[in-house]
């Protein structure tokens, strides 16, 4: 299994039961996450985070949400964790849109 792989699969694992999804927030005291801070997480990065630009499972993640966008990385997926509208099963569904993509 590809690193990126992997790290999309832990990350999906961290968010699969609707109560550990959070938006807002990277984590918080309850061990739960948005997108970015499972990723992270998955790959071995504990709170606080720092972020890189050149993280390529963060970038992946972006391409595979949205191709066209010239916005960095972390923006593009803040904005759509964040999103009111946004779903649990919406956020698992890139996870797996992204684990097939790699």
């Amino acid at each position: 299994m590809s690193d990126l792989k992997h790290t999309f699969t832990k990350a999906r694992e961290l968010l699969a039961e609707r109560g550990n999804w959070v938006q807002n927030i990277y984590t918080n005291e309850r061990g739960c996450y948005c997108i970015v801070g499972a990723v992270l997480t998955a790959q071995g990065y504990s709170f606080p985070f720092v972020l890189l630009d050149d993280n390529a499972a963060i970038q992946t993640l972006a391409q595979v949400l949205a191709p066209d966008s010239e916005e960095y990385a972390d923006v593009i997926l803040f904005r759509w964790n964040d999103a009111e509208e946004r779903t649990h099963v919406e956020v698992l569904q890139l996870l797996d849109k992204a684990i097939a993509h790699v």
